[in-house]
């Protein structure tokens, strides 16, 4: 059926006066509209992080140190560590006329979070952008960011520990982000919305403070990744931008900063990051993946065999992730903590 439409629209083309192109391409659009139908839909399917065709990879430093940004005025038995993640998207090879449309991310981890950047509003009353320098502060208990121009005075308050967190704010009526706090105040949300101005690919640095223990050592938080991108992946002469959601999820190890054993700290990170059990785990679900990728046409779906065994790979990946969060947790005496 396809080849004797497609061989209909070739004879249209030849048509005198341009009509015939305007019909040929209107048979085009009713031949492949279906199909990019099911396209549309198969793509914005819930798959589970890990399971569905990877249209965006996001990636991150796995290991972080944490700096102890603790006010001196804070007098509450604990310390407030500022921890920067640098998640950064890309798209996979092969895809053109690619954009990231929206884009989010939650963070979740085992203790309080008491502030968060960037915040809700990026917009200022100033006409160009602007770079910034922030602080971290304690009044009546509470701990929060500040954010004042380079030149401003906010880091000579007596109150303020200087923080890593660098960035630019936009001009006025550009609010490109909305964030929050999750699971009841141990985690928070960043959503990021494209424009004409910027680019949602590439590294957003997103920084997190939390509060721990005095004799907290080391733990792991967890950055879940989702979003929508488009792409120009119509068949034939159809041009068609086609939507796709995404999502992933990874953990990021961090340990203390000067501490006393902060190198041993370090290693024992970069040892549950780089664990090679998990990696060939999640090596062999991969592969499992683009087999079903590879078994999955346009009008048929993959076989059981091929779902069973991406189903089967999580399986293992899981519970062997699982088993490493338990045994670093364990060693850094987190493990209590939920």
């Amino acid at each position: 059926m396809l080849k004797q439409c497609s061989a209909l629209a070739v004879v249209l083309c030849r048509l005198p006066g341009g009509a015939g192109d305007v019909l040929a391409m209107r048979l085009r659009e009713l031949i492949y509209a279906p199909l990019l139908a099911l396209t549309v839909v198969a793509s914005n399917t819930d798959s589970a992080p890990g399971q569905e065709r990877r249209w965006v990879v996001v990636d991150a430093p796995r290991v972080i140190s944490a700096k102890d940004v603790t006010p001196s005025s804070y007098a509450d038995d604990s310390r407030v560590l500022e921890l920067i993640l640098s998640p950064s998207p890309r798209f996979t090879e092969g895809l053109k006329k690619a954009t990231i449309l929206r884009l989010n991310y939650r963070i979740e981890t085992a203790f309080p979070v008491v502030d968060f950047l960037p915040s809700t509003t990026l917009s200022t009353v100033f006409a160009t952008d602007i770079d910034v320098v922030t602080s971290v502060s304690e009044f009546n208990g509470r701990i929060s960011y500040v954010v004042s121009p380079r030149s401003g005075g906010a880091m000579a308050e007596s109150r303020s520990r200087e923080s890593n967190v660098t960035y630019r704010l936009l001009p006025p009526l550009d609010t490109l982000i909305e964030s929050g706090f999750d699971n009841k105040g141990r985690g928070a949300f960043f959503a990021f919305h494209a424009d004409n101005r910027t680019t949602l690919a590439g590294r957003k640095d997103i920084a997190i403070l939390l509060r721990v223990p005095k004799e907290f050592r080391g733990d792991y938080v967890t950055l879940r990744v989702s979003g929508e991108m488009e792409n120009d992946e119509a068949p034939c002469c159809v041009v068609r931008m086609v939507k796709h959601g995404f999502q992933d999820e990874f953990d990021v190890a961090f340990y203390r900063d000067g501490a006393p054993d902060s190198a041993d700290l370090r290693k024992r990170a970069d040892g549950f990051a780089n664990n090679p059990s998990l990696a060939a785990a999640a090596a062999k679900l991969e592969a499992a993946i683009r087999r079903r990728e590879q078994g999955t046409g346009w009008s048929f779906g993959p076989s059981k065999e091929l779902v069973d065994g991406v189903n089967n790979a999580k399986a293992e990946f899981d519970s062997l992730q699982e088993k490493a969060r338990t045994e670093f947790r364990r060693a850094n005496n987190t493990d209590s903590v939920q």
